[in-house]
């Protein structure tokens, strides 16, 4: 774990532990169109397979999941996703 300072120059300092390894989201897209969210650790090594589910397209990391739906709202939106 280590000590990170989020301030800028003549302000008051804020500091956050940070872990080795944060958390990371990606959005998954499967072939009927709908998109996941999904924590990075999910994803295969070759970047095409979550749980056994083929991938065909993929968007992150995100470094939280309120990020990761945001702009999973805006693909739906753009018509790159289907909703759920």
């Amino acid at each position: 774990m280590s000590l990170v300072l989020l301030s800028q120059p003549f302000e008051k300092p804020i500091y956050k532990f940070m872990t080795e390894r944060s958390q990371t989201w990606h959005i998954v897209k499967q072939p009927q169109g709908i998109c996941e969210i999904v924590p990075s650790e999910q994803i295969t090594e070759d970047n095409q397979e979550i749980n056994n589910l083929e991938i065909t397209e993929k968007w992150g990391p995100f470094t939280s999941q309120g990020d990761a739906i945001a702009r999973r709202i805006g693909l739906i939106r753009a018509g790159k996703c289907q909703p759920q």
